[in-house]
């Protein structure tokens, strides 16, 4: 299951770029805050689909979508991490950056086709060995900022799912 906050919204995507390319930090707390109203009004509607109602008797761990160390250099932070962090402390959801790892440097998935975007992803993501206990029959709130193909989230969410996770459910900012 995947909550966006938008679908095609061009300017979103430009301050989403803005954030991740020129390195503006200052935007994850209003970005996140977005994300944080969308899953509000989300356990705020009747008639709620089912997934909902679990999603918060479970209390999921949320967790970013890792950065590999090279581009989390470059950059400064890891945009998903930020966004996580704030969407945790407002939710009183627990959060772990430690877990899902990044162990194959890719190149920008949005600069590829489909068909590209898999092979590029493909071994890309791990588990932190010593920490994998703490995933399993776990609940997960993957955070990203765009969901594009889908194939970053499904690759974290299969690796997950080898390791023992119980259902992910995974939230961006903008997707399309």
């Amino acid at each position: 299951m995947i909550i966006a906050a938008t679908f095609e919204d061009k300017i979103l995507k430009k301050i989403i770029h803005k954030f991740k390319y020129n390195f503006i930090e200052n935007l994850a707390y209003p970005l996140s805050e977005i994300l944080v109203q969308k899953i509000l009004d989300l356990k705020d509607k009747k008639g709620d689909p089912n997934w909902v109602s679990v999603f918060w008797d479970t209390k999921p761990l949320l967790m970013p979508v890792p950065l590999h160390q090279k581009r989390e250099r470059w950059r400064g932070f890891n945009q998903a991490e930020r966004l996580g962090l704030n969407i945790a402390n407002r939710l009183g959801l627990e959060f772990k950056n430690d877990l899902l790892t990044r162990v194959k440097n890719t190149k920008p998935q949005a600069k590829f086709n489909k068909q590209k975007r898999l092979k590029n992803i493909k071994g890309a993501f791990g588990i932190n060995s010593a920490l994998s206990d703490q995933i399993k029959n776990t609940n997960i709130l993957l955070v990203d900022d765009v969901f594009t193909t889908g194939i970053t989230m499904n690759e974290c969410a299969r690796i997950l799912k080898r390791n023992g996770a119980n259902k992910i459910w995974g939230i961006v900012l903008a997707r399309g």
